[in-house]
């Protein structure tokens, strides 16, 4: 399990960023506690990933007719953009790294609303076996 941080940032530095980045898009700070690593939500019929420090990926899976029978047919799905924080509420908000006029341009609005995850991993804390 991986202890909190906010990617591309000093740690000493982490805390005062990622308050800055929960206000940015109208969130409360959670407690160390109930920090999130990770979600995983469905979005128009896909399963879509978001993990901090890592690009946003996930699959769709449609039923094709081959020889006579339905198969699923999965794809993966993949965003240039990178996870900076997840936080929980009503609604789940997740902070990348595009921007709108950047070198790249992601399919997600930047923070965007995931709704309520089917998984949700939280963060190590720091001490325990895991972390």
């Amino acid at each position: 399990m991986t202890v909190f941080f906010v990617p591309s940032v000093p740690r000493g530095e982490a805390e005062l960023v990622y308050a800055r980045l929960a206000v940015s898009c109208g969130c409360q700070v959670p407690s160390p506690t109930e920090r999130i690593r990770e979600i995983r939500w469905r979005h128009d019929g896909d399963e879509w990933v978001a993990t901090v420090g890592a690009k946003l990926h996930g699959q769709r899976v449609r039923v094709r007719r081959r020889g006579g029978f339905f198969v699923e047919v999965p794809t993966s799905l993949h965003d240039p953009a990178t996870v900076r924080a997840i936080f929980p509420g009503a609604s789940y908000m997740v902070v990348t790294d595009s921007r709108s006029m950047g070198p790249f341009v992601s399919y997600w609005n930047n923070p965007f609303m995931a709704g309520q995850p089917t998984v949700i991993v939280k963060f190590a804390q720091p001490g325990s076996r895991n972390g």
